[in-house]
């Protein structure tokens, strides 16, 4: 889902009452514990030291890659596999129902999320990725595999 924050912000871009949609020009996967509002508040993150949003597009040498399929009826997924830094609290993550698409390494709201989606890439008898949350436990990373995270204009 596209929020309303990203949408006034493509409406100020359009109207020429901004002239970006971005403020670093990197976007960032985020974790949320909460089911998000459709402006894009309660998305809540994970408050362990060792959780980080994940930069995409940018591997770590800093050069640009392309982690996202075709747009095709308003839906893109990852064609690459994104992978977390490693949880080091005892305690894990919690357990994590959406993902948010930020155009800043921390704070403000997401400009898009969604529900995660079977994190081991099998999809149903209908071809269809289940929405499942997610828990990061002690010393292991999120991976998100193929077509797991999916991205809709609604």
């Amino acid at each position: 889902m596209i929020t309303t924050n990203f949408k006034n912000k493509i409406l100020q871009l359009i109207t020429g009452k901004s002239k970006s949609l971005s403020g670093t020009g990197f976007c960032y996967l985020g974790l949320s514990t909460t089911t998000p509002n459709a402006d894009g508040s309660n998305f809540t993150e994970p408050t362990a030291p060792s959780y980080s949003r994940i930069r995409l597009n940018v591997n770590a040498a800093m050069q640009y890659t392309d982690m996202w399929g075709d747009v095709v009826d308003g839906v893109v997924t990852n064609k690459t596999e994104i992978t977390s830094s490693e949880c080091t609290e005892t305690g894990g993550w919690g357990e994590a129902t959406h993902f948010g698409i930020f155009d800043t390494e921390t704070g403000g709201v997401p400009l898009a999320f969604d529900l995660l989606t079977d994190p081991d890439g099998e999809p149903d008898e209908n071809g269809i990725y289940p929405a499942k949350s997610l828990t990061v436990a002690y010393r292991h990373v999120a991976v998100f595999r193929v077509g797991t995270l999916q991205l809709k204009l609604i």
